[in-house]
């Protein structure tokens, strides 16, 4: 689906996922930067990502007392990334998926919006170096342990009047 205007995005959406791209970027990307953008958005669709994204940070919303998940959800976001770059390098190569990251880095308001954060990562993927994700920092561990047990004694304090009922 192409979106009208100057639009400089390029995403994946929906229940049955459909990649959305802008005018913009049509515009500002050679036929094989595009093709390395198409490539990316259809890695996605093809594994269904808007709909997992979805249930992660529903999962992140739903668990906000144990902050693991959330932190676990950003990790998954970022391999998810990682992952359409690769699908992406495979058939167009590093020079025009970098080319691509750049021109649309660049040109976003912030200067950051084809690298989703993930700058550091994606540039030594494409450089051919490791790309370990962090592990989770122990206090946010720690944090969601002791927010899980609080959760389960609240339910255990709910519950307690209706298990005496028997």
């Amino acid at each position: 689906m192409c979106l009208e205007g100057d639009s400089n995005s390029a995403f994946c959406a929906g229940l049955r996922p459909s990649i959305f791209i802008g005018e913009g970027v049509a515009d500002r990307l050679s036929e094989k930067e595009l093709d390395a953008v198409l490539l990316h958005e259809m890695d996605h669709a093809i594994r269904g990502e808007p709909l997992r994204r979805a249930g992660r940070q529903a999962a992140a919303d739903v668990f906000f007392f144990a902050p693991l998940v959330g932190w676990w959800a950003g990790r998954r976001m970022e391999q998810v990334e990682l992952m359409a770059d690769r699908a992406a390098l495979r058939k167009v190569g590093s020079r025009a998926l970098a080319a691509a990251l750049w021109t649309l880095g660049t040109s976003a308001p912030t200067g950051t919006a084809a690298f989703s954060g993930l700058a550091e990562q994606r540039v030594a993927q494409l450089l051919g170096d490791p790309t370990p994700l962090p592990r989770p920092p122990l206090r946010l561990i720690a944090t969601s342990a002791a927010g899980l047990y609080l959760a389960l004694q609240l339910v255990a304090c709910i519950a307690a009047p209706f298990l005496s009922l028997t």
